[in-house]
């Protein structure tokens, strides 16, 4: 087999995350150590959500998948009509390409049940009975989840719940709590700050106060063969906090300094009709009070917050997404910077060949074969660990490297 040194995809971006309304670039980069026959040098972007899982009851099984496309396009790259004997020369060769991407894409997602993926697979034709090479290369899209165009993003909330405390059928008195929080909608990196007062008019301690950020997943899906309609509830606990609370018989406490940072996540998920994403802020008081505050997880920070408002005023929303064009980019604050997802990487398919793409699934991982064997998303982090460094930018040369006419050349 002919050597191949180098056959990539690479994005004109250093963490390869695009915001959804975003022009997609890159060049394709091909090095080799002698010239080879080609017949064409292609490339396909594609974006999709995808889920999959089964149910078993008894010795019968369920499988269920749904399936969503936003894009599915072969680029026109026309390289190879620079070499008219068809033959690629040898040397290190890049193929610039753009891509716009629509502006009402949701953001990437992973997950064992289901994904939301978007990549580009490029292949290098070889004449019959030689290898094709593939190629993929998956990049993060991040959807405009603007929190100052939620207005219940931006309401301060306030929970108060009242438990009578019984033992052996008898009233053991009431504990009262009030929780409140300065708005419903945060960003990842920053902090959720909580006041809760607890007021103990019962017999019994109140010791143990619990906090769990809660994410709430739904998978939508069809049989295989009836095509009946199925749906898949997840949960996952992302972060976890216990504190004493030492609140004796008739005692009362006030903790206003509870706080987390959110880690890196995916928004609120809108734009995909097969998986749906939310988020909640369990309360645990010992055993006595269990509560519950819904959150918002966007990508552009709440700027400003009106006066105070009841959660129990608060309804569900129906979409986190605007239509509006004129939203902010979520990277013009300077705060603003990118965090890969903590759920960590997931595996793709080991046969190379995920979503049907034709693009490869690792790094030399097969004969003709390169590109990603895992992809953990990246999203917008404002925290202060968040890796701020600018993408890579291409570097104006005023004459053509010898390799392709372009304005922006990206070659070494």
């Amino acid at each position: 087999m002919v050597k191949v040194d180098l056959f990539d995809v690479v994005f004109l971006n250093k963490h390869n995350v695009f915001e959804a309304g975003q022009e997609l670039k890159g060049y394709i980069v091909v090095q080799l150590s002698q010239a080879i026959k080609v017949e064409d040098l292609r490339l396909k972007v594609k974006g999709k959500a995808q889920t999959q899982w089964s149910t078993h009851r008894g010795k019968t099984s369920t499988a269920y998948m749904g399936e969503e496309v936003y894009f599915d396009a072969d680029l026109p790259l026309d390289y190879m009509k620079e070499f008219p004997d068809g033959h690629l020369s040898a040397g290190r060769h890049e193929v610039p390409f753009s891509y716009p991407l629509d502006a009402k894409l949701p953001s990437s997602y992973e997950s064992a049940q289901g994904h939301i993926r978007y990549l580009c697979a490029a292949t290098l034709k070889r004449p019959k009975l030689k290898f094709d090479l593939h190629v993929k290369r998956l990049f993060t899209v991040m959807a405009r989840e603007d929190l100052n165009k939620i207005p219940l993003a931006k309401d301060p909330v306030e929970l108060t719940a009242n438990e009578e405390i019984m033992c052996c059928f008898a009233s053991r008195g009431i504990v009262s709590v009030t929780i409140s929080m300065n708005r419903r909608g945060f960003v990842p990196g920053e902090f959720l700050p909580l006041i809760i007062k607890v007021r103990n008019n019962s017999r019994k301690d109140v010791d143990v106060l619990q906090m769990r950020l809660k994410q709430y997943i739904s998978y939508y899906g069809d049989t295989t063969f009836a095509g009946f309609k199925g749906r898949n509830d997840v949960t996952k606990e992302i972060i976890r906090i216990d504190r004493a609370l030492n609140t004796a018989p008739g005692d009362e406490m006030t903790l206003d300094d509870l706080k987390f940072q959110i880690p890196s996540l995916p928004p609120s998920m809108s734009g995909c009709d097969i998986i749906d994403i939310r988020y909640g802020l369990k309360i645990d008081i010992s055993s006595f009070i269990r509560l519950e505050l819904p959150i918002i997880i966007g990508t552009v920070p709440v700027r400003a917050m009106p006066a105070s408002k009841s959660v129990d005023d608060l309804d569900e929303y129906d979409s986190i997404g605007s239509d509006d064009t004129d939203m902010p980019s979520m990277t013009t604050p300077p705060q603003c910077g990118y965090r890969v997802s903590v759920t960590g990487p997931f595996r793709l398919n080991n046969d190379g060949n995920d979503d049907d793409d034709g693009g490869g699934g690792g790094d030399n991982n097969s004969e003709g074969t390169f590109g990603d064997r895992e992809f953990a998303p990246v999203y917008a982090y404002y925290g202060a660990d968040a890796d701020v460094d600018a993408p890579a930018k291409a570097t104006r040369r005023k004459k053509d490297c010898g390799l392709h006419e372009v304005d922006m050349c990206i070659c070494d």
